[in-house]
């Protein structure tokens, strides 16, 4: 009777949108250093802001229909960008901190 269908978990539709991350093995990740891990999340930083450019010339080009995705995707790359510039203010942070201690 009724034409609604029903809508995914909020879990289901993060999954169906998220960008993989771009990781060799879990057994890798496990034992990886802090390093190797910031080098990760700056190149998926890196990768979904070329997503979000491409969608926004896609959008811009007359190309895409779907507006929420270009936004969805612009946030995205938006997010990660500050998540690496917190980052980076916390290590510089600690590093200052370091630096002031008497030895």
């Amino acid at each position: 009777m009724s034409n609604i269908l029903p809508v995914g978990s909020p879990a289901e539709l993060y999954a169906a949108n998220k960008v993989p991350v771009k990781q060799e093995n879990e057994s890798a990740a496990a034992g990886a250093d802090f390093g190797s891990m910031l080098s990760r999340a700056v190149a998926q930083a890196d990768d979904l802001q070329t997503v979000s450019q491409e969608g926004t010339q896609a959008l811009l080009a007359g190309e895409v229909d779907d507006i929420a995705k270009v936004m969805i995707d612009g946030t995205k790359a938006d997010l990660s960008l500050n998540m690496i510039i917190q980052v980076r203010n916390k290590v510089l942070d600690a590093y200052n901190e370091i630096m002031r201690m008497n030895l």
